[in-house]
């Protein structure tokens, strides 16, 4: 049975859920430490290498982190003297397309607009979830009649789509170069394959059985949108695909997605409690 495990994924790539369910199967023998690294923001979360030397050795630990690549690429740097005291890592991939959805709308999350310091600013946040989700509320009406994409968020800014463009382009190019270097030191585990139960691979890496059928905490409910995927080809319309494709197209391929199939579902359904049910859960007054 594996001794110290880290779980590191980009945001929204179904890190909680899958770190609680490795930890729920080692059963209580192990320690869950969730986000003590945040690897690439400098928001105050971060802690040294020695804490987490503290804590592994044969000791029993299942630690949970996100990384910010886009945000400092000397990220990596820290992670390989992180890493190095686990031993066994584990990657999450998630489809580009079904992550840019859950990472658009969880943007809206109302503890993101209360750290804006400046009170016009912040009702200017306010406004625009206001006009964001009657956007949403129409997409879901007629899924064709709004491109996803006019609705990222920050879509109000001037420019955005371009920095949206070159943001996104430079966080998988960053993933593609670095992805070769995790096959070879990490166990390699795609969001999709958890969700559908697909996990013998991951059991005989860890040496225990790993279910995915969990009960994620109450206070962490808010992050959790469908637990299903695929759910871009409802979302997206034909111009989201012809202004996204060339953007995750390398790294669709080098993680096992196809790169040419974009085919959008017919009809589009988009479920209220996955769209702007979602946005007034973690938005709205009865936000977790």
């Amino acid at each position: 049975m594996a001794d110290d495990i880290l779980i590191l994924g980009l945001s929204k790539t179904g890190t909680t859920a899958i770190s609680q369910a490795i930890w729920r199967s080692l059963g209580a023998q192990h320690t869950l430490h969730q986000e003590p690294t945040t690897f690439g923001q400098a928001d105050g979360k971060s802690k040294p290498a020695d804490w987490h030397l503290r804590r592994c050795g044969r000791r029993g630990v299942v630690t949970k982190c996100l990384i910010f690549p886009e945000l400092d690429p000397a990220a990596w740097d820290q992670l390989e003297e992180v890493a190095g005291h686990y031993s066994h890592r584990i990657w999450i991939d998630r489809d580009p397309r079904d992550r840019l959805i859950s990472h658009t709308l969880y943007g809206w999350y109302r503890g993101h607009g209360r750290r804006i310091a400046d009170r016009a600013e912040r009702q200017l946040w306010e406004r625009k979830f206001e006009q964001t989700l009657v956007q949403v509320q129409r997409k879901e009406a007629e899924a064709a009649s709004v491109n996803f994409c006019d609705l990222l968020t920050g879509w109000w800014q001037e420019g955005y789509r371009e920095r949206f463009a070159a943001e996104q382009g430079e966080l998988y190019r960053h993933l593609v170069q670095r992805r070769a270097q995790l096959a070879r030191d990490w166990h390699l585990l795609r969001y999709e394959d958890f969700i559908d139960g697909e996990l013998r691979s991951l059991g005989d890496y860890l040496g225990v059985a790993v279910s995915n059928e969990i009960t994620v905490k109450l206070r962490q409910k808010r992050v959790a949108r469908s637990r299903t995927h695929g759910d871009w080809r409802h979302w997206f319309t034909s111009a989201d695909v012809a202004f996204l494709r060339p953007l995750y197209r390398d790294y669709l391929a080098l993680a096992g997605y196809d790169p040419d199939d974009w085919r959008l579902a017919e009809p589009q359904v988009i479920e209220p409690a996955h769209g702007s049910g979602y946005l007034k859960k973690i938005h709205g007054p009865f936000a977790f």
